[in-house]
């Protein structure tokens, strides 16, 4: 062996030492966070903004929200969820449904997962500033997105934003319903956890 071969090989142990530890690095993450498929549910929570079309002004408050689903493959889910908001200081609550879509950019060598989501939904409000309660309601399209990051195999912390666009068509107070027509969109900002039950434990 010569001096000349020494600094190759060097260099060639060097990259077979950052080689191995890539690849135990890659399996822990695998063992640690593949996209689990199968039922999950989550709780959040959450702050909601409304807005008709042809205000200007923004209504607001916060709640909670929970949502179940269930996983096709590590990256298609569909799922059922619920958001409600105190608005304005109490003066109403603002609910919203969704039956949804949602897709992961899954990885199975990161802790992390991106996912964008599309649902149909229903939106509901609720007053009791008139006396009587009532009630207003209508459909709406809902897209979103947000980020999955596990602190185990089954449990991760979950951050989404969702844009709801939709009318009012009824207000409903006792016996009486009246169809009307007022667009609006809405904002949702969550926070929670998710917990995956194919994940089986963590």
């Amino acid at each position: 062996m010569t001096r000349q071969t020494l600094p190759a090989l060097r260099i060639l142990a060097a990259a077979g030492f950052w080689a191995a530890v890539t690849a135990v690095s890659a399996v822990e993450l695998q063992a640690q966070n593949p996209m689990p498929q199968g039922f999950y549910m989550g709780a959040h929570l959450n702050g909601s903004s409304l807005q008709f079309t042809d205000q200007s002004t923004t209504e607001s408050g916060g709640g909670v929200g929970f949502r179940l689903g269930w996983g096709f493959t590590p990256n298609l889910t569909v799922f059922l969820g619920a958001d409600g908001a105190s608005m304005e200081g109490g003066d109403y609550t603002l609910g919203q449904g969704d039956l949804g879509v949602r897709y992961h950019f899954a990885s199975e060598t990161r802790r992390g997962a991106p996912y964008v989501d599309g649902a149909f939904s229903y939106w509901l409000a609720e007053t009791f500033e008139l006396g009587p309660k009532v009630e207003i309601g209508g459909p709406a399209f809902t897209l979103g997105g947000g980020y999955l990051h596990f602190f185990s195999s089954s449990v991760a912390f979950d951050v989404g934003v969702r844009l709801g666009f939709g009318r009012f068509d009824e207000v409903r107070t006792g016996n009486l319903t009246v169809g009307i027509d007022e667009p609006a969109r809405t904002a949702r900002f969550n926070l929670g956890i998710s917990w995956f039950a194919g994940a089986g434990g963590g």
